[in-house]
């Protein structure tokens, strides 16, 4: 799991369900789902932020141009998409208002493919208000992921994960 709390077993779960549903084809009908509500998610997105003609365009080319060719379709569909599904929750939330609950999501974005979270830093630019208030909303943000980040960067290094460990140096328990 390293790191990956949510994202590994997420991953094994969805291919669980599609193979007791249909076999291999069944696990390919399960990543058709997330690729397809991915698209919705990110149409809505694209149509909170710009326009509907802007919208259709972006969905269309995330689902004809992955942006991920180095990985077999069902891995990066079961373990990479459902991060990137919680960052167009999170992102949708934030465009609606709903800011303190948009982080939630967010979370599950950080312990799914940490990757995914680094592109929310730029979501406030994407609502329209005044430029004094886009720079607090969007340092506030900013603080935010940062405390995100370094809070689980913390808890992993606390409970000795290797990945971590090895890049921040001897545990300080020892």
């Amino acid at each position: 799991i390293q790191g990956h709390p949510i994202g590994v077993p997420l991953g094994e779960a969805l291919a669980w369900l599609g193979y007791a549903g249909g076999g291999l084809q069944g696990v390919y009908g399960v990543a058709l789902m997330v690729l397809v509500l991915n698209a919705a998610l990110l149409n809505l997105l694209f149509r909170k932020a710009a326009n509907s003609s802007l919208a259709f365009v972006g969905a269309t080319l995330f689902v004809l141009t992955p942006a991920d060719t180095t990985k077999a379709m069902l891995i990066h569909a079961l373990f990479l998409q459902p991060g990137i599904t919680f960052l167009l929750l999170s992102s949708l939330l934030y465009l609606s208002g709903r800011r303190l609950l948009c982080y939630l999501p967010l979370l599950g974005s950080l312990l799914s493919v940490e990757t995914t979270l680094l592109p929310f830093f730029a979501v406030p630019l994407m609502a329209e208000q005044e430029a004094k208030t886009v720079c607090r909303r969007f340092l506030c943000n900013a603080a935010i992921l940062f405390f995100m980040i370094g809070t689980v960067l913390l808890i992993r290094f606390w409970m000795s994960e290797e990945r971590v460990a090895t890049q921040l140096g001897p545990d300080p328990r020892i």
